[in-house]
């Protein structure tokens, strides 16, 4: 099977706190994982500010994370991504080196070297002079390292999604040494599938098995209004054959993530075998604790499921039918009636989310259940509107939509508003929308 199966803390946001890391770590050791990878994009000693080194008191949280790790049998694999590196400065090799010899004395033994989101060409004159290629000048740099500093190397290159075949990957696969593992986004930046016949095409390009740097759940950036709930689907069952592994990239959220992440590791256990929509289920019903629970925060990912993993279908949840449906009769009391109920058992949904028995999960989905609320009232006040129109509940529900929509956090797009606009025009005698 998998040789790496890991969880890269890798997004744009907010870094995760240690307590947040060994949580996740402790996750990671039930689920079967193998390595947890560190290089979060914000975190400015990192990337941005990488020539400053860590404190003593930073160096050591890291180390004792490390050997929490081996503790729990997953590796801890300590990441730089040196933003305008200047390859012929002696200067910032004798920095990046400390860096890493700071890392290997508090016990680290595993590294990546991440050029990723990083310009095409060189910024310094004298490295194009001297190397010719940024793929040479890359290859040169990772040699360099791993002669000085011993463990397992990984290395994400400047061309990290695509085709698989270019003049760069092609000399990085020659020159780069073997025994350094290349990470690979897919197709996409996101790949909503990953196909056994592209591994194939890349590891032979870098020939090496490529690791999978899988950019799900994460939900950053453009998606970070997204919490990206549902399970882990479209990787081809095979897949093992043709790689070294997947990390995953995971989500803002950590306890949040662990949806997913539970799910991928089914997909690790047997991928021929693997379903996702049961194993979201057990997914659930593990991260949030209880059968209650489970249903409520099922029905805010149904409403919320927008993803790249399901493309074009982020609008295909259980309520929609419903709605629809509603329009297709006599708007008799009854049948208002039971939609109210529908909006009002929405309301309790998000009273229950706010309350969950894990108040992690709570905490991460707070702004997503909020905006579920504020749209089962812009529900219910549709319904008033249509039941006995005024003005004065009209202004009530055109103030709540105003208030909604002021939150940008994804809950079934418009769907809402369009229905309770649809009560108001039907309230007033206009055309149905």
């Amino acid at each position: 099977m998998f040789e790496i199966r890991g969880v890269l803390e890798g997004f744009y946001g907010r870094p995760w706190s240690w307590a947040e890391r060994e949580a996740m770590l402790e996750f990671m050791h039930r689920r079967g994982f193998t390595a947890f990878f560190y290089g979060p994009k914000n975190e400015p000693l990192h990337r941005n500010r990488w020539r400053e080194p860590y404190l003593p008191l930073e160096m050591r949280c890291f180390g004792e994370f490390a050997q929490k790790g081996r503790e729990a049998g997953i590796d801890f694999v300590f990441g730089l991504s040196p933003l305008e590196y200047h390859y012929t400065a002696e200067t910032d090799w004798n920095t990046l080196l400390a860096k890493l010899k700071a890392a290997q004395r508090v016990g680290i033994r595993d590294f990546m070297l991440l050029m990723d989101d990083m310009p095409e060409r060189f910024r310094y004159p004298d490295d194009a002079e001297r190397f010719g290629s940024l793929a040479a000048a890359q290859a040169w740099l990772c040699d360099r390292l791993q002669k000085e500093i011993s463990g397992r190397w990984y290395f994400c290159p400047t061309e990290y999604h695509g085709t698989g075949d270019s003049p760069y990957l092609r000399e990085l696969g020659e020159k780069l040494d073997s025994r350094i593992a290349v990470f690979w986004t897919g197709r996409e930046v996101c790949s909503s599938v990953l196909k056994t016949e592209d591994a194939k095409r890349i590891s032979e390009t870098l020939r090496r098995p490529v690791l999978y740097w899988d950019n799900y759940p994460v939900n950053d950036l453009d998606m970070r209004f997204h919490p990206h709930l549902r399970p882990y689907r479209g990787r081809d069952p095979d897949l093992h054959t043709a790689c070294k592994g997947i990390v995953l990239n995971a989500a803002v959220q950590p306890e949040s993530s662990k949806i997913a992440l539970h799910t991928a590791a089914q997909y690790f256990q047997n991928p021929a075998a693997y379903e996702p929509e049961s194993a979201w289920e057990k997914a659930l019903l593990e991260v949030c604790g209880n059968p209650q629970d489970t249903e409520a925060v099922q029905t805010l990912a149904d409403l919320a499921r927008h993803n790249l993993l399901e493309l074009g279908q982020h609008l295909e949840n259980a309520l929609r039918p419903q709605l629809d449906t509603f329009w297709t009769g006599p708007l008799t009391p009854e049948r208002i009636r039971e939609m109210r109920g529908i909006f009002e058992h929405l309301s309790v949904v998000a009273e229950r989310l706010g309350g969950l028995e894990n108040p992690a999960l709570a905490e991460n989905l707070a702004p997503w259940i909020q905006k579920l609320a504020g749209w089962a009232e812009v529900g219910r006040l549709g319904l008033d509107v249509l039941e006995e129109p005024s003005e004065a509940r009209m202004e009530a529900l055109l103030e709540a939509i105003r208030t909604v929509r002021e939150s940008f956090y994804w809950v079934a797009g418009d769907m809402f508003e369009v229905f309770a606009r649809r009560c108001a025009w039907a309230a007033i005698g206009g055309e149905n929308l």
